[in-house]
């Protein structure tokens, strides 16, 4: 993902020149150890677009009300009083990734200001925080 973003940013692509939002996200099977069901992962993925319950409920063909208990369970599970709490611990114990989440261009755009050269950077020193956090784990 690290790559496709420093080549597009390189590329100074037109952002109309991208597939359409919902054509990027990058979906990824989880197995049976998460805590979440793959329908509180599809709404708490679905918050971050800053979408009311009744428009994620539009999208997943489910009511606002199921979207409430759905995000009321992802909270508890989580321990999490805040959905946006909720989505940060869900990227955190990898319960979603950020290409569940976000497009290519919503991406892009949010990287846009570190250029090319920052976003290696940025990429190379989280690399570097996942090493130890999997070298202190392993110990």
């Amino acid at each position: 993902m690290r790559r496709r973003l420093v080549h597009l940013m390189r590329e100074q692509p037109k952002h109309d020149s991208l597939p359409l939002n919902e054509e990027q996200i990058v979906c990824t099977r989880r197995g049976a150890d998460g805590v979440l069901t793959p329908r509180e992962r599809d709404v708490l993925a679905l918050t971050w677009r800053g979408l009311t319950n009744a428009q994620i409920g539009e999208k997943l063909c489910m009511s606002a009300n199921s979207v409430r208990s759905f995000l009321s369970r992802a909270c508890a599970k989580l321990g999490a009083r805040k959905c946006i709490d909720a989505l940060v611990l869900a990227l955190k114990r990898r319960e979603l990734s950020i290409g569940e989440i976000a497009s290519l261009d919503e991406m892009l755009r949010l990287l846009e200001p570190l250029g090319p050269e920052g976003v290696e950077k940025v990429a190379q020193l989280l690399e570097q925080k996942l090493a130890k956090e999997r070298a202190s784990t392993d110990m």
